[in-house]
């Protein structure tokens, strides 16, 4: 493990695990255990590990996506197993933005109703952008120009008419609207070029850092580990199993 933020002073902690185990639905599901694991505010994380690690259900489980069977996962100074699930939901949209792997865009949106859309469930997040100085508008006409889409060239096309590298982009571009503290990403330059992969890179790290923000990034690219803080294998924290418990 290569870990460049080590000789820092400690960092305050956003999100913790300690004791989580979980498992998949079905006789053969995937089960995960996880006896410790931590986030520093403003700290960068490449994780890696091969396909059907459960790197995924890490991210799943960090969000609140789903809860683990046994022990905790707390973000922020707030214990996510204890919320319910709607509590979860909104707990999310204000502090996570986050890159799905398959993008998640609703197809029949535009690219700027698609990077607005966050703002319409998370009020602190619209709060940070208006309280810039900005309308929400015109830090999404930003963001996109930053990874080199201009939402006029685009205006009345749905996201669905997209090349699956400009998706990408708007999925990037709608996780960091807003600021919120925590970036989950997931493969999220597979589908670039390396042009757009740097590009990409340079808008994600510069906002996180004037945010102050943390990032947990999935990625099977080795060329990135030199940008970040830390690159932990997700085998150093994880045990997984299939089918039994781990």
């Amino acid at each position: 493990m290569m870990d460049r933020a080590a000789s820092l002073a400690p960092a305050v902690e956003v999100l913790s695990m300690a004791g989580v185990r979980f498992r998949w639905p079905g006789r053969q599901g995937f089960s995960l255990a996880i006896q410790g694991f931590t986030l520093g505010r403003g700290e960068t994380l490449l994780l890696t590990g091969p396909s059907g690690s459960g790197k995924s259900t890490l991210l799943s489980l960090l969000c609140g996506v789903v809860t683990p069977e046994q022990g905790g996962v707390t973000v922020l100074g707030t214990e996510m197993t204890r919320l319910a699930s709607v509590q979860r939901d909104h707990f999310r949209a204000e502090h996570f933005g986050i890159i799905f792997q398959m993008f998640n865009l609703l197809p029949y949106l535009s690219i700027l109703d698609n990077v607005l859309l966050p703002l319409s469930f998370a009020r602190g997040r619209r709060g940070r952008v208006v309280n810039g100085g900005k309308t929400p508008e015109a830090e999404a006409r930003r963001l996109l120009a930053s990874l080199g889409l201009d939402a006029d060239a685009f205006a009345g096309q749905p996201a669905a008419a997209l090349s699956v590298g400009q998706q990408q982009r708007v999925a990037a571009a709608r996780a960091l609207i807003g600021a919120p503290e925590i970036v989950v990403a997931d493969e999220p330059t597979s589908a670039l070029d390396r042009d757009r992969q740097q590009e990409f890179l340079d808008l994600l790290f510069r906002d996180l850092g004037a945010a102050a923000a943390s990032l947990v990034m999935v990625s099977h690219d080795e060329s990135l580990a030199p940008r970040f803080d830390r690159v932990l294998p997700l085998a150093e924290i994880a045990v997984v199993g299939q089918g039994s418990d781990p």
